[in-house]
């Protein structure tokens, strides 16, 4: 998997580097959490420091388009980016229908 940065914009009032990047891979399209680390790499950064906003494919190519943002630090990461949902796990009915 090679990844190619096309842009990136300092944010200084975000604390962020915002990337604009292209990726090219064999088989299945990279899983966030690939993709995550090798932009972490790529700018010498931490992984929970990386935010992996979009990827971007066409139907039929082996490559894809990826936003993402980059912090300072994890503290800067979760002072600004919103929460992940929860999944509500649903309790079984343990009664029986009469």
């Amino acid at each position: 998997m090679n990844i190619t940065p096309n842009h990136q914009k300092m944010n200084e009032l975000l604390g962020r580097n915002e990337i604009e990047a292209t990726i090219i891979f064999e088989q299945i399209t990279p899983k966030n959490a690939e993709v995550q680390q090798l932009v972490a790499q790529l700018f010498k950064a931490e992984d929970k420091a990386v935010v992996i906003k979009h990827i971007y494919t066409d139907f039929g190519t082996r490559q894809a388009k990826v936003v993402a943002h980059v912090y300072t630090s994890e503290a800067a990461k979760t002072a600004i980016e919103p929460k992940p949902k929860v999944k509500k796990v649903k309790a079984e009915k343990t009664e029986e229908k009469k």
